[in-house]
C-alpha cells in the first residue's frame, strides 16, 4: 500500500506528502526506497510517517550508493538498511569480468569526489 506521494511545485521542488485518508494510528511500518544517495527525502519520508501516527521501524534500500544517505539517517536517529551497497556491487561486476578494475577505481574516485 501507498502512503505517501510526491509532489512538485513550480519551481521545480519535490516534496513527500501523505496519502489523503490514511491514518497510522497503532501501526508500524518500514519505508521502502530502490536506492539513497543522500538521506534528505528518506528522512522528510519519516517525518510525514511520524505525523500520520505511523511508528516508523526502519528505512530499506536496495542499493545504498554509499554517498551519506546512512550517515544523515542515523545522524537524524532513524535506522538505515540495504540489501547491497554500491561498492558490493562493482566489486561483483568485476569478479564477472563486467567491468575492469581500472572501471572499477574510476567508479569508486567520483562517488569519493561526490560523497555529500
Amino acid at each position: 500500500t501507498f502512503f505517501f506521494g510526491k509532489e512538485e511545485s513550480s519551481d521545480g521542488k519535490r516534496s513527500i506528502v501523505a496519502r489523503p485518508g490514511v491514518e497510522g494510528k497503532g501501526k508500524s511500518i518500514r519505508l521502502i526506497d530502490d536506492l539513497a544517495t543522500h538521506g534528505e527525502t528518506k528522512i522528510e519520508a519519516d517525518e510525514v510517517a511520524r505525523e500520520m501516527g505511523f511508528d516508523v521501524a526502519d528505512v530499506t534500500v536496495v542499493v545504498d550508493r554509499q554517498q551519506g544517505a546512512a550517515q544523515e539517517l542515523e545522524e537524524a536517529g532513524i535506522k538505515f538498511r540495504a540489501a547491497i551497497t554500491i561498492d558490493q556491487l562493482l566489486k561483483y561486476g568485476v569478479r564477472k569480468g563486467n567491468i575492469t578494475k581500472e572501471q572499477y577505481e574510476a567508479i569508486q574516485a567520483y562517488f569519493v569526489a561526490n560523497a555529500s
